[in-house]
């Protein structure tokens, strides 16, 4: 149905009473219109404007739908103008409860700081009155002094007549601040109770020390190694100390020695020495010798020690020391070995001292008679650990000789040190072949090593060893002569006794004046000695000269081998021409030829240097030689003299072949730093296959320095059989 139209003026009644905007007023005027409309429309029948008027009474009072709809439309805003009122009412009440309290809070802190500053007034007034009537002179501070006790046990005894020195390590002031260039040093004796007063000390701190007392039928006074620091912090302080400064306690000492350690307690001597934690270090033996040092210890028994504290007490042990003349020297000069903690008792029992683990890289061995089957019991044998000098070259003159200890063997032959062995030699008293005594020197091991000795006695020889007399060089105008060295280096030892050892290590013999004869007890090989002194004219001119000699000990014992060295060989006449040397002799390149055309041209055997066995061979040896010694010429050449020698050694060290030659190079232009030396090698025909050892020696006769190298091992291979097998013929296709 079409909506019909009417003339009606309600919509704008209402809409105009209703206060708001234009738009708003509008919008509700379009609304009441369409309701109107809307109502029109369901009204039956066909009269308008009865069904106008009807439409208009149905709607209602115009004002009072007005407000409806004005309380409609703007309901959202009356209601947040009413919430935003509320929370401005709680705002200003909030801001005012804390401003009471903000002020509350200020007048209570003001309440405050009025009483603390009434009470400050008051104590500041009190202290004005104090300070005013301090009106007289401040007393002087009464200085600190020092009282001590000493006194001697057992039993417990006033120490008379013991004198102790007082002396300032610092020194203070009396505000407390250090006092530049003061020093304080005092004796005082002790009166016949044992007291001591100092009298006024400045504060500081102070180091005492003293003489200790010895009790008995004759008291002594000695020198102590004991101190105290004690320190004077306040002045008026009289500080009170008691001394411990002597001991009449005695014990038996005994040492417990592993059995491992094979010490002889004929020729070796220890000291002991303990440290207590309070109280002197001074000792008496049955030697009736007070002293502080390490005192000796028999290995053979007890000890009695007088002036041991008891409790605990640490106990150190002292090898002697070589090439020192008193045993004082000998035992406070070594390097102190720490024993384990003892308990000094107070019955009688004896004092058992034990030693620690012992260490790692001891020195051990075994003396034998040619099989490990016949031990040689009761041999004495010296170990001695070597130090270094000032110049840190070792050496074996007395100042280098370090601890030393005296060994003899078990009835197995075994014997041990105590010590590690690095930087020790060993000397074994044996004999000659001819029953006098002799040494056996043997080198130190490597360092950081075990060092184990098999010393076989039946391989033992003799070098004996004899010098030129004093006489003998003041005949050839000498007014003094000094021994630098004298000494053996192994060359090519046969046999080695030792395992882990250094090679070519110099050993010396002894110091001058030289006796005539020296016996030297050596194992199989080939060995060096050298013999160099300093001479000096009457004219106060000096000289310096060496020489030395190489020889030889065969693979069987008992041998006496003489060795000189002559006036001559010592005191040569000077040369009339110079003879120039670089270097020392040195074989640079041996080698086994088949062919040699010159220096650096040649045509090398086998390289498995293999000749066949049962017939005559010939080979040449190839030798460079430098560092030789060569004399000019007339002809402004020079002339190097040598002697050559090859052998061929077996497997038991034995000489089976040998061929000496002695010629003299010349060089036809300028100076050489190389020679060439070829040998003719012609091992006999009826040498057995087998493996030997080729070495060749080189003499440089004009100074007589020698050098000696190992060439190879030969091989002479066995003959092949003279039938043969057949050879099988190809097979034809």
């Amino acid at each position: 149905m079409t909506r019909m139209s009417y003339d009606n003026t309600l919509p704008t009644q209402i809409s105009s009473a209703v206060r708001g905007p234009d738009a708003l007023r509008q919008d509700i005027a379009d609304e009441i219109a369409d309701h109107l409309a809307c109502r029109v429309e369901t009204e039956p029948g066909d009269d308008a404007t009865a069904a106008q008027t009807e439409a208009v009474r149905a709607f209602g009072d115009p004002t009072e739908i007005a407000r409806e709809l004005r309380t409609v439309h703007q309901g959202d805003l009356i209601m947040f103008q009413r919430l935003m009122v509320a929370a401005l009412v709680v705002i200003v009440i909030g801001m005012a409860l804390s401003t009471y309290f903000s002020w509350s809070a200020t007048r209570a802190m003001s309440t405050q700081m009025v009483e603390v500053t009434r009470e400050t007034n008051r104590q500041f007034g009190e202290l004005t009155k104090q300070l005013a009537s301090l009106t007289g002179p401040r007393p002087a501070a009464q200085p600190a002094r020092l009282r001590i006790h000493c006194y001697t046990t057992p039993p417990e005894t006033p120490a008379a007549d013991f004198q102790v020195l007082v002396e300032s390590l610092n020194l203070s002031s009396a505000k407390g601040g250090p006092v530049r260039g003061g020093s304080f040093s005092s004796s005082y004796r002790t009166d016949s109770s044992g007291w001591i007063d100092t009298g006024p000390l400045p504060m500081g701190v102070y180091h005492l020390s003293g003489t200790a007392v010895t009790t008995g039928p004759s008291p002594q006074a000695i020198s102590t190694d004991w101190t105290r620091v004690v320190r004077l912090e306040q002045n008026g302080l009289t500080k009170e100390m008691r001394l411990l400064v002597g001991s009449t306690l005695e014990r038996e000492i005994r040492l417990a020695v592993p059995p491992e350690v094979t010490w002889d307690p004929k020729a070796m001597t220890v000291g002991i020495s303990f440290q207590h934690r309070s109280g002197p270090r001074i000792y008496k033996t049955s030697s009736e010798t007070w002293s502080t040092g390490p005192h000796p210890i028999s290995l053979a028994g007890p000890t009695k020690l007088t002036g041991l504290l008891l409790g605990r007490a640490s106990a150190l042990l002292r090898l002697p020391k070589a090439g020192q003349d008193s045993d004082e020297a000998r035992l406070s000069s070594s390097y102190p070995i720490t024993l384990q903690e003892v308990q000094i008792p107070e019955d009688n029992e004896p004092i058992v001292l034990r030693f620690r683990e012992l260490g790692e890289y001891r020195l051990t061995g075994i003396v034998y008679d040619g099989s490990k089957d016949r031990p040689v019991a009761d041999v004495r044998i010296d170990v001695v650990r070597e130090s270094k000098t000032r110049s840190g070259i070792r050496g074996r003159g007395r100042n280098a000789e370090g601890p030393r200890e005296s060994l003899r063997t078990d009835a197995g032959g075994r014997f041990g040190t105590l010590q590690y062995a690095q930087g020790a030699y060993v000397e074994l008293h044996w004999k000659t072949a001819d029953g006098k005594p002799a040494i056996l020197s043997i080198p130190a091991p490597a360092t950081g090593s075990r060092a184990h000795y098999d010393i076989d006695v039946s391989k033992l020889s003799t070098v004996r060893l004899t010098l030129p007399t004093g006489e003998e060089f003041r005949d050839r105008g000498f007014h003094a002569v000094h021994l630098q060295k004298t000494w053996w280096e192994a060359i090519l030892p046969l046999f080695p006794v030792l395992s882990n050892c250094r090679p070519r290590d110099a050993l010396p013999l002894l110091d001058w004046p030289a006796r005539r004869g020296i016996d030297v007890l050596m194992f199989p090989g080939l060995y060096k000695f050298e013999v160099g002194f300093t001479g000096t004219y009457a004219n106060n001119r000096s000289t310096t000269a060496r020489d030395e000699k190489h020889i030889e000990l065969g693979p069987k014992g008992g041998q006496i081998a003489e060795l000189p060295f002559t006036i001559s060989d010592l005191v040569r006449r000077p040369a009339r021409k110079p003879i120039r040397r670089s270097r020392p002799l040195k074989i640079t390149r041996a080698k086994l030829c088949s062919e040699v055309a010159g220096l650096g041209r040649y045509k090398e055997l086998d390289p498995l240097m293999q000749l066949p066995a049962g017939k005559r061979n010939h080979a040449l040896l190839y030798c460079e030689v430098s560092g030789f010694a060569a004399a000019p010429t007339k002809d402004k050449q020079y002339r190097a003299q040598f002697h050559q020698k090859i052998e061929l050694l077996d497997s038991k060290a034995r000489t089976v072949y040998e061929n000496q030659d002695e010629r003299i190079e010349q060089s036809r232009g300028p100076w050489q730093q190389e020679l060439l030396l070829v040998q003719a090698l012609e091992p006999p025909a009826d040498l057995p296959p087998g493996e030997y050892t080729l070495r060749v020696t080189v003499v440089d006769k004009l100074v007589g320095a020698t050098c000696v190298q190992v060439v190879g091992t030969l091989r002479l291979t066995p003959p092949r059989s003279a039938t043969a097998p057949a050879s099988q013929s190809a097979p034809t296709r």
